[in-house]
């Protein structure tokens, strides 16, 4: 008699289910961080905006007096305000799936780009400003030195 025994067809199958387990959990690691650098990555391009109206200074309305760039990421809804002194918004950027612990504010220095806290005073050149953006089992983080240069890990 040929074929298999049962035995034989039950470990075959575990062994499957095994594997099918091992790729499922692989892939949905994958995709946890695949989306979590598409949000670290939409992040950093907002926060380069905000520098990029501070150095310009090319406002859409034109204004005079501007002295820095204010950005302000709330944890719960992701949103990024830029606002001149006068508290003028110039974009409000929903971001989905961004997730921080704390809220971040601070603002860019008119012409240079350099960091500054939300009041407009520059930052100490041993602290930069690190924002974490955490996903399922996945963090990363953005970097913004006392320059301006703006760095994701």
């Amino acid at each position: 008699m040929k074929g298999f025994t049962l035995v034989e067809l039950i470990v075959t199958i575990l062994i499957m289910m095994l594997l099918v387990g091992i790729g499922t959990v692989s892939i949905n690691g994958f995709i946890n961080s695949k989306k979590l650098e598409g949000v670290t990555s939409e992040l950093i391009d907002q926060i380069k905006l905000a520098r990029n109206l501070a150095v310009t200074g090319q406002l859409p309305d034109g204004g005079s007096g501007l002295i820095y760039v204010k950005v302000k990421i709330t944890p719960n809804n992701g949103m990024i305000e830029a606002s001149d002194d006068n508290n003028n918004d110039y974009f409000n950027k929903k971001i989905d799936g961004l997730a921080l612990g704390v809220g971040v504010s601070f603002g860019f220095a008119i012409n240079t780009g350099r960091l500054t806290d939300f009041n407009g005073a520059f930052v100490d050149v041993d602290n930069p400003l690190n924002i974490g953006v955490s996903g399922v089992g996945v963090t990363k983080t953005v970097t913004i030195n006392n320059l301006g240069v703006i760095n994701g890990n």
